[in-house]
């Protein structure tokens, strides 16, 4: 009966930490989440969900996404407008139900205290947080991830149809959030074959219950059938891209340099890297390797966790060498749970071993104080990231610039957009308003056409991000057009290259 009892308050302690962590996850993404403008491809994803259900899909093929993103912005937008705000709720909600799932994954795996950590250190993540305030996919990539993931080692716990079910939606839904997500499915298949492969000729009984009950090999075989059969319009969407080039424009064949970049900012957020912090993860992480590597059932779960971190992101950089670009550090953003599981390991193992170091007292306090030490090391960095991510501007400030237009716009004004891509986010936030009344995008490669669209107007707006020579073209246009600059403003906060925008007056 005692014993009853105190595993009833162990859950009911360990549930009630579990929602705080939660409140603290869905607290930080949510928090300043209208502060800023949407960004290029958020206007853009809007855009995209405005259009009818048969439109989106297929935009999606020159898109060089998949189209079930933004299918549920549209249905979403329809429900609950399309503010800043609301477009962004989504991907806060996928974020939060994320710290959710982790818990579970590493709480299945390992036992409840290092689910906790995980999910910790997921909801503190600044990485996480950046694209969970974001309406693009990367978040609901996340979350799909884990589910299918989840599911997936349920999979290991005996026969049930809902689960294989639900696993086979999972997974398909993944790849149909981003194609990125194929990389994840991909890395589950390679571990079920190696698991198979090696228990052929190991007699050994697994150590850890959750591979005690391992499917047949034709019961996986049968979901990852399903999979294929549910993705194969995806399979269409997939080839598009990789056929037409000019969609992957952006894409390039990535570096060691491109690499390290990379764990820099998920060790941090966009643009904002935190070498140290890297290096503090990382030193758990390789803790929980060492430690993990002794046992055979945790050798099994060790595999599995190091097949989902690099699977995702080695695949794409090898291929963006071998075959056509496709790496990019925020596609590969749906690996990192099995990094922050690999840290919670490694901070739950040495903090085990801190309270159990020595029945020396002094040893044992020596111990806690340096364990203690490191954690506190840990949780600063996090915080000090966390400060700097919602102190310091990341996204282009569109909706002033519309603002500024808008209060100072004349009758007969054109506003030349030096490139086209920049039309979304401009258009978001000047509908509605009738000045400047001509708007022209306009590539930079067309600046000499420039003095014939604006033939007929005394002043124009030119609003470009360009490198300085593509600039002077555009100067160069007007100012043979006749036209001498009026007032300017430059922009030079957020992600991107300094935006300028400049009202030229007709002599």
């Amino acid at each position: 009966m005692k014993a009853s009892s105190e595993d009833l308050r162990q859950k009911i302690v360990g549930t009630f930490t579990l929602l705080a962590v939660l409140v603290v996850a869905l607290f930080l993404r949510a928090y300043q989440l209208d502060a800023e403008s949407l960004w290029l491809d958020e206007a853009y994803a809007v855009h995209m969900a405005d259009n009818s259900f048969i439109q989106v899909l297929r935009l999606s093929f020159p898109d060089g996404n998949p189209p079930l993103y933004y299918l549920l912005l549209h249905y979403w937008q329809w429900l609950f407008g399309d503010s800043e705000l609301s477009v962004r709720i989504p991907s806060v909600l996928f974020g939060g139900f994320s710290v959710a799932l982790i818990y579970k994954v590493g709480a299945l795996l390992f036992g409840r205290v290092t689910g906790f950590i995980g999910a910790l250190i997921m909801a503190l993540s600044a990485y996480q947080l950046h694209y969970a305030q974001e309406a693009r996919t990367y978040s609901m990539m996340v979350f799909l991830a884990l589910s299918s993931s989840y599911l997936f080692l349920r999979l290991f716990g005996g026969k049930n149809y809902w689960v294989l079910a639900g696993y086979v939606l999972s997974s398909a839904a993944l790849m149909y959030s981003q194609y990125h997500g194929i990389f994840i499915v991909f890395a589950q298949a390679l571990f079920v074959l190696g698991f198979y492969s090696l228990n052929r000729h190991n007699n050994d009984t697994p150590t850890r219950r959750t591979w005690a009950n391992a499917p047949t090999f034709r019961t996986w075989a049968l979901a990852a059938g399903a999979i294929g059969i549910v993705y194969i319009p995806g399979f269409f969407y997939l080839a598009y891209p990789l056929v037409h080039s000019e969609h992957r424009s952006h894409l390039h064949s990535p570096g060691l340099n491109d690499l390290l970049w990379s764990f820099l900012q998920y060790a941090g957020a966009p643009n904002f890297p935190s070498p140290l912090l890297l290096a503090m993860l990382t030193l758990f992480a390789v803790i929980a390797v060492g430690v993990l590597a002794k046992k055979g059932g945790d050798r099994k779960t060790l595999s599995l966790l190091l097949l989902w971190l690099i699977v995702p992101i080695a695949f794409p950089f090898v291929l963006s060498h071998v075959i056509t670009p496709l790496y990019d550090q925020r596609y590969s953003i749906a690996a990192l749970p099995a990094f922050f599981l690999l840290v919670a390991v490694g901070m739950q193992r040495v903090g085990r071993v801190a309270l159990h170091a020595s029945t020396n007292r002094t040893a044992s306090l020596l111990a806690l104080a340096v364990t203690g030490v490191l954690f506190s090391i840990v949780g600063f960095l996090f915080l000090s990231v966390l400060h700097d991510y919602f102190t310091t501007a990341k996204k282009v400030p569109w909706r002033d610039i519309a603002s500024y237009v808008r209060a100072r716009a004349e009758p007969g004004d054109a506003l030349v957009i030096s490139e086209n891509y920049q039309w979304d986010p401009y258009d978001y936030y000047a509908r509605g308003n009738e000045l400047p009344d001509t708007v022209i995008p306009l590539r930079s490669e067309k600046a000499n056409e420039l003095g014939y669209e604006i033939r007929d107007s005394n002043r124009v707006w030119l609003l470009a991000s360009l490198p300085d020579e593509q600039q002077e073209k555009f100067e160069a246009s007007l100012e043979g057009a006749g036209f001498k600059i009026a007032d300017q403003k430059v922009y030079n906060e957020g992600v991107y290259p300094k935006l300028n925008l400049t009202l030229y007056e007709k002599q």
